[in-house]
């Protein structure tokens, strides 16, 4: 038996939301879409770089893992930067779906959100299980 409840309906919220976020984060993983983002990124990093406008904990780093190497410091640099940015964009898109989604599901009745926790919930089960049983395993 189902238990409705504050608890309840948190838990449920969360593992809907959770869902929902990794469903509209795939579209993060579209080739052409994360190329034109990470060619972005690079170019916001190549202007910081040519106006002098360095983060300094990234430097610093760069510095220290390139030991001595000037060429070495920059690529370093470029490479940290970048990451951070791609690091920045993943965590703004977080949010926002979850922002996004939650509040969308926060106007659906109880049942709706059971049923859908439910469906959820057994595709996280079964497609393992579907995958583990029509994969051709080697041997």
């Amino acid at each position: 038996m189902i238990t409705q409840g504050p608890l309840w309906e948190r838990a449920l919220e969360a593992s809907i939301a959770g869902g929902i976020v990794a469903v509209a984060l795939s579209f993060f993983n579209n080739k052409r879409a994360r190329k034109q983002i990470e060619d972005s990124f690079y170019a916001q990093v190549g202007e910081e770089i040519s106006r002098n406008e360095y983060k300094t904990g990234l430097l610093t780093k760069a510095t220290a893992e390139s030991k001595g190497n000037g060429e070495l410091v920059k690529s370093l640099y470029i490479k940290y930067r970048f990451e951070q940015l791609m690091g920045e964009y993943q965590s703004e898109q977080n949010m926002f779906c979850k922002k996004f989604w939650v509040k969308k599901f926060d106007t659906l009745p109880v049942g709706t959100k059971v049923t859908i926790g439910l469906l959820i919930g057994a595709s996280i089960v079964l497609v393992p299980i579907w995958i583990l049983m029509n994969v051709r395993w080697p041997g």
